[in-house]
């Protein structure tokens, strides 16, 4: 629903349905563990990867030779992902 329901729109939407009864089936459907979890992953390559490597952002932008506000730069925009990734590599080279 887009629009903000006033007055008698308002009055008749809430005639219909018992707001508190669908708010006990939702808890007891969530105690019942039948609700439905989603695992959320990362659209990034680079986040994925630091979040393996157990990191924080501030330590994986050490690692990789990036400022934290640069490497936030290339997760928000993907933008220098191949020179980050680059750059990590040669990181990783012994």
């Amino acid at each position: 629903m887009n629009k903000r329901l006033t007055g008698k729109a308002l009055a008749n939407f809430e005639a219909k349905g018992d707001v508190w009864q669908e708010v006990l089936d939702s808890v007891r459907e969530i105690k019942a563990s039948s609700g439905k979890r989603k695992r959320i992953e990362a659209k990034s390559y680079v986040v994925r990867l630091r979040r393996k490597s157990c990191l924080s952002q501030a330590e994986f932008a050490a690692v990789l030779g990036l400022s934290k506000r640069t490497l936030a730069r290339i997760i928000h925009d993907g933008s220098s992902r191949n020179r980050a990734v680059a750059k990590r590599d040669r990181c990783a080279e012994p």
